[in-house]
């Protein structure tokens, strides 16, 4: 294996990715795969792939967590060497980024690198207790991704912690594990702009997000979209969408019949709520000026979305709401929103100690 800078450029032709192994999951940029066997459920994983296609392959690049070097393996024997090692890693997954994602797989899958090295350096010393993005270890490389070049094709794949995606929910110790994290991310001056319970694996103990295509930083130049179930009107507002427009959004919530979230009278009730704390606060959001906006909203963003959450879990949990309503009307203040999650953290725990009277 010999080290090369990441600038240098090697010419890859792409194809569909290769067949066999047993899905964990399916998205629209990838199938995730286990990356050795586990259990008897796990009959083909990347490890199996690999294996199977070991005659074709000609080099097998490892993209590290750090952006000044990356490996190439194109030897034979350490090309068994590596795929044997795979072959051996337990509690990981690989994506296989799928042909062709909104231009190709191969951009599709250098944006994911990207943004897995960002949240790595924001979590910095705490990226293994609130991350599932943990490099793996080959030799003297830390990788996160590698690039599998065959003689007329090329696969990429991207590796994550193997975490719980299906659990029990305990809501006050999901609400505390991620507004943790969130207190790490702001130090960065960073947005999630996703939390909603499909973001979010049960993890060594610990409920942690996932999914950072959408993350955006708080001086709002960049127009990224985000859930519209647990975003804030007033972030959408900073994105550039009309008032008319936004409460016509969450009209359009309350009338969908596709799920029971939805049609719950709760639901109606809180979103009526939201409705009119929007309206509230927009009467003094027009006499400051949108820096002071930023200022002021951006670190409650979040927050917003985990109380939000909240109302959700109530709901699909058959849970009182009454004993959450008002840590809910905390979070989701739209004319006196948190000053972030460090004092959503704080509110949080005098709210739980208080529970406990």
């Amino acid at each position: 294996m010999y080290t090369r800078k990441r600038n240098e450029k090697i010419n890859l032709k792409y194809s569909k990715t290769m067949k066999g192994g047993l899905l964990l999951g399916e998205g629209a940029q990838g199938k995730a795969y286990t990356v050795s066997s586990e259990n008897e459920e796990d009959k083909q994983t990347i490890y199996d792939i690999l294996k199977k296609n070991i005659s074709s392959i000609q080099s097998i690049e490892l993209h590290t967590r750090n952006e000044d070097s990356e490996g190439i393996i194109k030897d034979n024997d350490d090309i068994n060497d590596f795929v044997n090692y795979l072959g051996k890693v337990k509690g990981f997954i690989g994506k296989i980024f799928k042909y062709k994602y909104f231009g190709s797989s191969k951009k599709t899958f250098e944006k994911e690198l990207d943004e897995i090295r960002n949240v790595i350096k924001y979590y910095g010393k705490y990226n293994e207790e609130y991350t599932t993005l943990i490099p793996l270890k080959y030799k003297y490389l830390e990788f996160i991704g590698i690039t599998v070049k065959y003689k007329t094709s090329s696969q990429f794949i991207v590796f994550n912690k193997k975490c719980k995606n299906k659990f029990k929910i305990d809501i006050l110790k999901l609400v505390e594990d991620l507004l943790e994290s969130l207190v790490i991310l702001q130090k960065s001056k960073i947005i999630h702009n996703d939390i909603k319970l499909d973001n979010i694996v049960y993890c060594n103990g610990k409920y942690k997000l996932i999914d950072w295509g959408n993350i955006m930083d708080m001086s709002f130049k960049k127009q990224i979209k985000g859930t519209f179930m647990t975003g804030s009107p007033i972030k959408f507002y900073l994105l550039g969408f009309s008032q008319y427009f936004i409460k016509q959004g969450i009209y359009y919530r309350t009338q969908s019949k596709e799920n029971d979230v939805f049609k719950s009278e709760l639901f109606h009730k809180i979103y009526k709520q939201v409705v009119e704390n929007f309206d509230n606060a927009m009467k003094n959001i027009g006499k400051i000026k949108k820096r002071e906006m930023i200022t002021k909203y951006a670190k409650s963003f979040d927050v917003y979305a985990i109380g939000m959450l909240i109302v959700h879990l109530v709901i699909k949990n058959n849970e009182s709401y009454e004993n959450y309503e008002p840590l809910v009307k905390y979070m989701i203040d739209l004319e006196s929103p948190p000053r972030s999650a460090a004092y959503a953290l704080a509110h949080f725990k005098k709210f739980k100690a208080s529970l406990s009277k």
